[in-house]
């Protein structure tokens, strides 16, 4: 950014163009203003009004003219020649969800030009690698293909359900839920929920052979949690598993096992096509108490 600008950093610049205070009503400001515009501009255009949304309408009401797969050492890029702008994105990448979320990350760039040319009229597309911009632009292209409104709406209607012999809602079904409903990936869903439904919570995704987490989000004390969670399989636990539907991730469906242990603070369950993955809902508050009480009583 330049000193001539009138805004400082990617955020700042959404949030003069959306007159909004937080980032993150920015960002639903900005989706919502382009699903409206697409509407208006292009009526019932499957992927736009229901999910699975898909990103190709909303780059081509940025300006998009062309949008291709190519030989790429990254996910996806865009190719501004002249009057065309074209989005690229890796061939390779074979899984429906990941491309959908490329386009949609890309869709976060046109935005930004976009934007950026309300407050500055002359200004001209720049490809701009900056961490604040990708993920701003990740931001944008979450908020577009799972919003936060419906996400939230879907899950009062679950916590409003009648409960059967359960103390609280599901979150590994809400989870598995978030990606059918809105096709995208096991993990964007989880991160998607504990952002929107669930801020005290953490997700993560257990290799119980390699003894580590996959990829996890918001998990405080890894290690500790890891031994434990590695413990208690070791003793057993895993061992009473029941069959429970499948679990839509991207393309693939997966067969599933469920548990509930009260003993250890958190949900998980077992993918049946490698039971050595498990999903994790960590409930830190519960986890950091019972580690605090071990302490104390190693202290005596």
């Amino acid at each position: 950014m330049t000193t001539g600008r009138p805004f400082s950093s990617p955020i700042d610049l959404l949030k003069k163009v959306t007159s909004s205070r937080r980032p993150e009503d920015a960002i639903r400001r900005l989706v919502t203003d382009l699903r409206s515009r697409v509407q208006a501009c292009k009526g019932p255009v499957k992927g736009v009004k229901y999910p699975p949304y898909d990103p190709r309408p909303f780059a081509e009401l940025l300006g998009a003219t062309e949008i291709r797969g190519a030989d790429l050492d990254v996910a996806g890029r865009i190719v501004v020649n002249e009057a065309d702008v074209v989005i690229e994105f890796n061939r390779e990448s074979t899984a429906s969800y990941r491309r959908r979320f490329t386009l949609a990350h890309e869709v976060g760039h046109l935005a930004l030009w976009e934007a950026e040319k309300k407050l500055v009229p002359d200004s001209k597309p720049r490809r701009a690698r900056s961490q604040a911009v990708e993920r701003l632009c990740d931001a944008v292209a979450a908020e577009l293909l799972a919003p936060h409104a419906e996400i939230r709406s879907n899950w009062r209607a679950v916590c409003k359900r009648p409960l059967s012999g359960r103390i609280g809602p599901d979150p590994l079904k809400m989870i598995e839920d978030i990606a059918k409903e809105f096709g995208v990936s096991l993990q964007m869903a989880a991160i998607r929920f504990v952002e929107v439904c669930s801020p005290q919570m953490g997700v993560g995704l257990l290799d119980i052979r390699k003894e580590c987490f996959v990829w996890c989000h918001r998990v405080p004390d890894r290690a500790s949690l890891l031994a434990l969670l590695l413990r208690r399989h070791k003793e057993g636990v895993a061992g009473n598993l029941k069959d429970t539907g499948g679990l839509f991730s991207g393309a693939d469906s997966y067969a599933l096992t469920n548990t509930e242990v009260d003993s250890v603070p958190a949900e998980w369950r077992s993918m049946g096509f490698d039971p050595a993955l498990c999903l994790v809902v960590v409930k830190p508050r519960t986890f950091s108490s019972a580690r605090r009480r071990r302490r104390r009583a190693l202290a005596f």
